[in-house]
């Protein structure tokens, strides 16, 4: 909390954790999905399926204003975007959700403050890896008519409402006799502009070595997620390092 650490039960403010347990094992393409619903109070709206931008906007107890509505986001005590991080480099998560709790950021904190803590390096030498993969496919999909049957569908409906019909007899047998070409298209463009499905994978590898003196935590990330529709594949390298050294007795260094 703040620039220093407590324990929940220590804690009056409204602060809910999450630990590495919860996310790490979540299919997401973005981080900030891997907090939804497991945070009480916490709301994550996804607006795009596009790769890459299909993160969600967090909002904390609701809108707090009628500007910028997003919270405060820490990773290490700097603030960047959520989703700059993978999932694997999370060791927690707290969520500051009121006054009390985030008094220590001032103005900034409105909208509550999320703060996440990357792992750190341990006595000993481990290596891990983790990864998933998946496909991701098209759902709820409307099945279309061709041209013609549109048009006399709209013919139909603007008759029903007492109008003339939209297109003429003629030009629907002109379309007819020239259908599929430039001057009278019949696309089908979900088929044309959508493939059936949508590789997706995730490798992370993690090193961990340390003394009594000195640890070290390196992770190497690798995200990559085809798009439905064509250019709009995604990828992300993530590159994290972080070491403690004891210097003496009384002082450390991290980075």
């Amino acid at each position: 909390v703040g620039y220093g650490t407590q324990k929940k039960s220590n804690v009056t403010g409204a602060v809910s954790s999450v630990t590495t347990k919860e996310i790490v094992n979540q299919p997401v393409g973005q981080t900030t999905m891997a907090l939804q619903g497991v945070a009480p109070g916490v709301t994550i709206t996804q607006r795009s399926g596009q790769p890459g931008n299909d993160g969600g906007s967090i909002r904390i107890r609701g809108l707090g204003t009628l500007g910028d509505n997003n919270p405060l986001i820490m990773v290490d005590g700097v603030e960047t975007d959520l989703n700059n991080i993978d999932p694997n480099e999370i060791e927690s998560i707290s969520i500051l959700k009121d006054a009390a709790s985030a008094a220590i950021y001032g103005a900034r904190a409105a909208n509550g403050v999320v703060l996440v803590t990357t792992k750190r390096g341990s006595e000993g030498v481990k290596v891990g890896y983790n990864m998933f993969a998946g496909l991701q496919v098209p759902t709820d999909m409307p099945d279309i008519v061709g041209a013609i049957d549109h048009m006399l569908l709209t013919n139909e409906a603007f008759t029903n409402v007492g109008n003339s019909p939209q297109y003429t007899d003629q030009f629907l047998q002109e379309y007819r006799a020239g259908m599929p070409s430039d001057r009278f298209p019949d696309t089908d463009w979900q088929d044309l502009t959508m493939s059936d499905n949508a590789f997706m994978q995730n490798h992370n590898i993690t090193v961990n070595a340390g003394s009594e003196k000195a640890k070290l935590f390196a992770s190497l990330s690798y995200m990559d997620q085809e798009g439905i529709i064509p250019n709009t594949d995604f990828s992300r390298i993530n590159i994290r390092l972080n070491s403690d050294i004891d210097i003496t007795d009384k002082l450390t260094a991290s980075t």
